[in-house]
């Protein structure tokens, strides 16, 4: 029963190297970025919606709903082609110390919402908004 928690992450690692070879193949961050993301918020409603009355089927929404990370490898990518040499490195030091400051907060709200709520969905919802979020930010890419 343990494999099962490793299923989300195959899918997570073949999605992440798909996703970067075709992104430098083709030269575009933005669309490589944005859909991924998108399709992460779409599999986590989904995933939400079905809850435990379908756990298999939840499970495999989850595993898709991980298509955010597919997009982590291209993201560092088009950093460094859009940030000046000059800045690069404060650049990615500024947004991993943001991302782990999002490490805390994160769980920290969705637990409280849980609390609040008596319910995960509401939690669950605040991070779908914020993939949401994510990739209306990507698509703000010029390419």
């Amino acid at each position: 029963m343990e494999w099962l928690v490793a299923v989300p992450w195959i899918f997570a690692a073949v999605g992440s190297m798909i996703n970067s070879y075709h992104s430098d193949k083709t030269g575009d961050y933005k669309w490589h970025l944005a859909i991924p993301i998108f399709i992460g918020a779409l599999f986590l409603a989904i995933s939400v919606s079905l809850g435990s009355a379908f756990p298999v089927m939840a499970l495999l929404t989850l595993s898709l709903g991980l298509g955010f990370i597919y997009c982590y490898s291209v993201y560092w990518a088009a950093l460094s082609s859009y940030a000046a040499e000059d800045v690069l490195a404060v650049s990615m030091g500024f947004i991993n110390a943001i991302g782990n400051l999002g490490g805390f907060v994160g769980p920290f709200a969705v637990g409280y919402l849980i609390d609040k709520t008596g319910s995960f969905v509401m939690g669950e919802c605040v991070l779908i908004l914020s993939l949401v979020i994510a990739g209306l930010c990507a698509l703000r890419l010029k390419r």
